[in-house]
């Protein structure tokens, strides 16, 4: 992860929207469900970053106040919730939606709102 980090200021366009927050909690989640970073794909212009991880699964960082991770597959969506607790970023929750049901809140599906905040104007 460190030696990925150290070359993101080469590799994007925005590399002050990768900023402390998120390479922490990029990192508590990697700890925490044992998961690699490959690589950090995309930055948009609205604050979210996708992350591809070592195992091909594709991930949407939401920078916002509290820091979002999706993780969707063919069948569900899976929203991790990290938020800072007495200055330190802790894991608080995770939400599964089912992609074909009804209860996938639309404003919480990462991907879409990139694509369109990536899109020219």
């Amino acid at each position: 992860m460190k030696r990925l980090l150290a070359h993101l200021n080469n590799l994007s366009e925005s590399p002050a929207l990768l900023n402390q927050e998120v390479t922490t909690v990029l990192s508590i989640f990697c700890e925490k469900f044992e998961r690699r970073v490959q690589e950090i794909d995309t930055i948009s212009d609205e604050g979210y970053v996708k992350v591809t991880f070592s195992d091909e699964t594709i991930g949407y960082v939401d920078v916002d106040k509290n820091v979002l991770i999706e993780i969707e597959d063919s069948f569900q969506l899976t929203v991790f919730t990290f938020a800072r607790h007495n200055n330190q970023w802790q894991f608080s929750e995770r939400n599964c939606y089912d992609i074909a049901g009804t209860m996938t809140p639309q404003a919480s599906r990462l991907a879409p709102r990139m694509a369109q905040s990536s899109s020219p104007a």
